[in-house]
């Protein structure tokens, strides 16, 4: 399972992985284990 999501924190795009049971959610922004996407749409 991977989808993408909203980080509460900065309203960038985070990433959903494992299961719908067991899953995390890794923001590209806030955590620094995520992939770090400093691309601003719409400027």
């Amino acid at each position: 399972m991977k989808r993408q999501t909203i980080c509460t924190d900065c309203g960038g795009t985070a990433t959903i992985t494992g299961t719908e049971d067991d899953y995390e959610i890794i923001c590209n922004h806030c955590d620094p284990r995520g992939p770090v996407v400093k691309e601003k749409e719409g400027e």
